[in-house]
């Protein structure tokens, strides 16, 4: 089996609106891909970032886009292995923010992975 962490930054622009560890998953082996699901925390955008938010929200298209980076670490028989980093972004609608699931380019706003190992 593996065991996979990490951690992911949420920016705003350039300024980091959170920071979510991604705690300890068991995969085992040769199991089907697996979903790895992280609830992440946007809010701690600087006050001085406020005004643009509330700005973008009022004219259109009424959407707020949202950076993620990070990495993650694969520990295999005591030897650990760093993935490719994350360098996602997530574009939320205003309107339906408040605490649904919003959809990356590729995956969901919950940051989902699919993680095989053989």
């Amino acid at each position: 089996s593996v065991q996979l962490s990490g951690g992911i930054k949420v920016s705003f622009y350039d300024q980091v609106a959170g920071l979510t560890p991604v705690a300890p998953v068991r995969i085992n082996a040769r199991a089907q891909p697996q979903v790895v699901t992280v609830d992440m925390d946007a809010s701690s955008v600087p006050q001085k970032y406020l005004f643009t938010i509330y700005t973008q929200c009022f004219t259109f298209p009424e959407q707020l886009i949202f950076f993620l980076t990070g990495t993650l670490q694969a520990v295999y028989y005591g030897g650990t292995f760093t993935p490719a980093p994350l360098d996602n972004y997530v574009i939320i609608s205003c309107s339906s923010a408040s605490g649904k699931s919003h959809q990356l380019h590729n995956s969901t706003w919950r940051e989902e992975w699919d993680v095989v190992h053989r």
